[in-house]
C-alpha cells in the first residue's frame, strides 16, 4: 500500500490533497525510503552511530557504514517508491488530476526505461480493468521528473531513454556520501562529451519548468554561484583518476545501471493493485 494504515494513492481517499496540488501547481516528491515505518531511518542511524563508536571508528568509518548499511540494503533499495508510482499512473490519479505533477527524489532513475517499458505491457494486457486511458510511459512525459542525487555515470549516458527534459541534477548537500566539495569536478566528468544543450536541462532548465520557477530569478543566482557550462563541458574528462575512484566510493558514481534486474520484485508489488483494480472493474 504505501503508507501503512492509509489507502493506496489512487484511491479516492486522496483525491481532494491531489486537486488542491494539482489547483496550486504544487508537485508531489516521493523519496527515497516511501513505505518505511516512521523513524526507522532514525532508529536505523542512531543504532549504527553507536556500533561505530563503540569500535573506535571516526566520521568515514560511519559513513562507510552507513553506506552499506541502511542506505543500501533497505532504505533505498526499497521498490515501493515505485509501486506509488505505478498506482498514480495506472490507478486513474493523472486521469483525474492531468494537472498533478510526480517528482521521484533519490532513488535513481536507471531502471526506468525498462520498467516505463514493462509497465505498459501491464497496461495493455489489464487495460480493461484499469483506470487509466493513457499508457505509463504517456504519464512519465507528461507528469513526471526524477531528482537524481546524485547522478551516475550510466544514468547520463541512457539519458535518452530515460528522458534528456524528465532529469535534474541533485548533489544532496552536506552528506558526506554527496558530492561536495568535490561537485565542479564531478560534474566535469559527469557531463564529458555531452552537448551543452543537454547538460543545462539536467542542471537547471527542467526544474525550472517543472516547478514553475521564475528563470530570471534563477539565472541571477546562478550567476552569483556558478559554475558556468563551458567550465562543465568538453570533449573529455581532465580530472584525476584517484579523484574518481573516491567519488565512486562516496556515490556509487561508476556503478553500472540497473536497467530491469529488478522487475520480478516490482511485478510482487502489483500483484494486490492489479487484483484490486480487476475487483472494482467487474
Amino acid at each position: 500500500m504505501g503508507m501503512a494504515g492509509r489507502p493506496p494513492l489512487d484511491d479516492e481517499y486522496w483525491d481532494r490533497f491531489w486537486a488542491r496540488c494539482a489547483e496550486r501547481d504544487v508537485a508531489i516528491i516521493v523519496h527515497g525510503g516511501y513505505g518505511l515505518d516512521q523513524g526507522y531511518a532514525f532508529d536505523q542511524i542512531r543504532a549504527t552511530c553507536a556500533k561505530v563508536d563503540a569500535e573506535g571508528g571516526d566520521d568515514m568509518d560511519l559513513v562507510g557504514a552507513l553506506a552499506q548499511g541502511i542506505f543500501s540494503e533497505r532504505f533505498f533499495a526499497d521498490l515501493r517508491h515505485r509501486q506509488a508510482m505505478c498506482q498514480m499512473m495506472l490507478g486513474g490519479v493523472f486521469d483525474r488530476h492531468p494537472r498533478l505533477k510526480l517528482m521521484l527524489a533519490e532513488v535513481r532513475a536507471d531502471w526506468l526505461p525498462e520498467t516505463l517499458a514493462h509497465l505498459d505491457a501491464v497496461y495493455d494486457e489489464h487495460r480493461a480493468d484499469l483506470a487509466s486511458r493513457q499508457k505509463p510511459s504517456d504519464w512519465w512525459e507528461s507528469n513526471c521528473l526524477a531528482g537524481v542525487s546524485f547522478m551516475h555515470k550510466a544514468e547520463v549516458e541512457i539519458r535518452d531513454e530515460i528522458g534528456v527534459d524528465h532529469m535534474t541534477f541533485g548533489r544532496d548537500y552536506p552528506h558526506a556520501e554527496g558530492t561536495w566539495p568535490n561537485t565542479v569536478e564531478y560534474l566535469r566528468d559527469l557531463f564529458a562529451g555531452v552537448p551543452a544543450t543537454d547538460v543545462r536541462k539536467i542542471l537547471g532548465e527542467n526544474a525550472i519548468r517543472f516547478f514553475g520557477l521564475d528563470p530570471e530569478q534563477v539565472a541571477a543566482i546562478a550567476q552569483q554561484v556558478g559554475p558556468t557550462v563551458e567550465q562543465l563541458t568538453g570533449d573529455e574528462s581532465d580530472i584525476d583518476p584517484m579523484l574518481i575512484a573516491h567519488l565512486d566510493a562516496r556515490t556509487g558514481y561508476l556503478k553500472p545501471a540497473e536497467r530491469g534486474t529488478r522487475l520480478g520484485e516490482l511485478d510482487e508489488l502489483l500483484h494486490d493493485d492489479l487484483a484490486r483494480y480487476s475487483a472494482r472493474a467487474r
